[in-house]
């Protein structure tokens, strides 16, 4: 029964990893510039948003929509550093519809606004 009950295991941690695995790189990943909703996540993974929610904290440690922001952020700063693009088009390009909102979320993972950010290049 034991031997059974650890197989089992095993197979249900390899569904979370590949669930996770999907969702992190063939979906976010590929479309953090678009509009992302746990939802849309989930179909794409072809589960239920809940489950979604619940196997990707546990494998990753974080929330999908941190993710999420951590992927925007990512490329905003890879894109700062190669371009001399405006604020407002690096956040468009990666998905944000606010400037605003985009420098809230920027200063809140970097500790410095995309303007301090930019000079310092």
């Amino acid at each position: 029964y034991l031997k059974k009950q650890i197989i089992k295991n095993n197979k249900v941690k390899e569904e979370f990893d590949e669930v996770v695995k999907s969702v992190e790189e063939q979906y976010i990943k590929k479309n953090y510039n678009q509009e992302i909703t746990l939802t849309s996540a989930a179909e794409y993974a072809g589960v239920r948003p809940e489950y979604l929610s619940r196997v990707f904290k546990n494998e990753t440690g974080i929330t999908v929509s941190k993710y999420i922001e951590e992927t925007r952020i990512r490329n905003a700063i890879c894109l700062m550093k190669e371009n001399k693009m405006k604020i407002y088009e690096i956040s468009q390009i990666v998905g944000y519809n606010s400037e605003h909102y985009f420098s809230r979320v920027f200063k809140k993972m970097t500790g410095m606004s995309p303007k301090k950010f930019l000079q310092k290049q």
